[in-house]
């Protein structure tokens, strides 16, 4: 459960009206996709969070998926802030921003919030993202107990957003895990690996 529940945002900020095309728009407690992660941490840190036990390496290693920060590092708005690189990149470009919101035994609650940041979203945006909207079991769960709600958004250069709720079965919360608001913001870069890589054998 917790590689697919590395990330969450819970409030988007534009940057710029002129940018409402695509996901580099978003700024994420301060953080964007195309920047560099060295502008938050230092190279060491960084490669010890890409060799941590919690950091998740994408097929052929060409992405991984790193914790950045945690509530009591100042987060304002998620419980977990997370961001993908590329390990080998000298820069550490951003290719995604990720954050988790966590609810105890309350979906409900997940979803009133994933509807107020995907209308949001929808009124920001409109013409210009292309809206996907869809419920299925989550692949992890075989009991086809826990569903996950879904809210994609794609621009036009390519780039992704999406919203989504865990509502997990009793068994999850029995073993520790709780109900999850998820979202996470895609460069084009990434979501051309995503497409090629991870949905053809369902991982996302």
């Amino acid at each position: 459960m917790r590689v697919f529940l590395s990330v969450l945002i819970l409030i988007f900020s534009v940057q710029s009206f002129a940018k409402a095309d695509e996901a580099g728009g978003f700024e994420i407690e301060g953080m964007s996709i195309g920047e560099s992660l060295l502008d938050y941490f230092s190279a060491d840190e960084i490669k010890k969070k890409i060799s941590s036990d919690i950091s998740f390496h994408y097929p052929n290693k060409t992405f991984v998926s790193i914790g950045a920060k945690v509530k009591s590092d100042g987060l304002e708005n998620y419980d977990q802030l997370g961001v993908v690189i590329k390990p080998n990149d000298k820069n550490y470009i951003i290719h995604a921003i990720e954050g988790s919101l966590y609810f105890k035994r309350n979906i409900n609650e997940c979803y009133k919030i994933q509807n107020i940041i995907s209308e949001n979203l929808e009124n920001l945006f409109g013409d210009n993202v292309k809206i996907d909207k869809f419920t299925s079991d989550y692949i992890g769960d075989k009991s086809g107990k826990s569903k996950v709600k879904y809210v994609d958004f794609l621009f036009n250069d390519g780039s992704a957003s999406r919203v989504i709720c865990y509502d997990l079965s009793e068994k999850y919360h029995e073993e520790g895990d709780q109900d999850t608001l998820y979202t996470v913001v895609n460069s084009k870069e990434f979501m051309k690996f995503i497409n090629k890589n991870m949905k053809k054998n369902n991982i996302y």
